[in-house]
């Protein structure tokens, strides 16, 4: 078995006494990206915190891809992303990378490479305060990825987006995650995760639960010619399936979905709209927390 690119055994967070983490273990061992979701103040910051040794824990241990997490060594496989109040509002994006470049010994090639990656190449001179939030996001992204980390973290990296924003940091990450980098994002976003990944790290309980997002938890809304013949077709393909305001609102067995929608059609009944009903992580969420 490969070493994992991320291992936390054991780890143990409180303050005062206040346990925020209690005894989480977690492997990571793909690039990909995973989403870590849980309510507001239950632990997401502080975790990711733990990880880069940002914030001291009592117990545990954190190894990226071998190195552990308090060796200063970690820094060239590993980087953090966090919010835009670390920026400087009256220096250029250039000199921000410059400075990290500088202090990481990396050629100057490297900061050419990654305005292009992030795509920053029309206002990376400028002064960071002339910049939208959009903009100083992925001048966060440029910073954290200069080092070519295995292993990248971002906290709400799609706090305060605006639509077009938050589209073009999920196209960068899921670039970033095929080049090889272990993405882990904290979030509360939902419906904007469905979009970018199924691979979900929920906090519960002081505790990580690993859940990745698969057919049987795929609930859609379906409209056709016919939702009475329908809803007799489709009963060898789903878990359960009713018909709810002049829609098929139905549950999918695993792996059922296309033969589903083959099946209406071979009887010549045309589909008018289908949709997902409940997002799947937002469908995982709420069973989850609802326990």
């Amino acid at each position: 078995m490969d070493m994992p690119s991320l291992c936390i055994k054991n780890l143990t967070k409180r303050y005062g006494e206040n346990v925020v983490l209690n005894d989480l273990s977690l492997e990571l061992e793909n690039a990909e990206v995973w989403a870590l979701v849980a309510p507001n103040g239950t632990g997401k910051t502080t975790l990711l915190d733990c990880i880069t040794n940002l914030n001291s824990y009592q117990s545990g241990q954190i190894t990226v891809n071998g190195i552990d997490n308090r060796d200063n060594a970690i820094f060239k496989k590993l980087s953090y992303l966090q919010d835009a109040s670390i920026l400087f509002p009256n220096l250029t994006g250039l000199d921000h990378l410059k400075f990290v470049a500088n202090i990481q010994k990396l050629p100057k090639t490297r900061i050419k490479e990654i305005v292009s990656l992030t795509k920053i190449e029309k206002f990376y001179k400028r002064a960071v305060k002339t910049y939208s939030l959009g903009m100083k996001q992925r001048l966060l992204l440029a910073i954290a990825l200069i080092n070519n980390p295995e292993v990248l973290l971002l906290d709400e990296p799609f706090n305060g987006l605006d639509p077009s924003s938050q589209i073009e940091l999920r196209v960068m990450l899921k670039e970033i995650s095929e080049r090889g980098t272990l993405v882990i994002l904290s979030t509360h976003f939902l419906g904007e995760i469905s979009q970018l990944t199924d691979n979900l790290l929920f906090l519960k309980d002081k505790k990580i639960v690993k859940k990745i997002v698969e057919d049987e938890f795929l609930i859609y809304a379906i409209d056709t010619t016919s939702n009475d013949q329908s809803l007799e077709i489709l009963s060898p393909f789903v878990v359960s399936a009713e018909i709810e305001k002049d829609m098929i609102i139905c549950q999918f067995k695993k792996n059922s979905f296309d033969d589903a929608i083959k099946a209406i059609q071979d009887k010549g009944i045309k589909l008018i709209k289908i949709r997902e009903h409940i997002n799947a992580s937002e469908q995982m969420y709420q069973r989850l927390f609802a326990q």
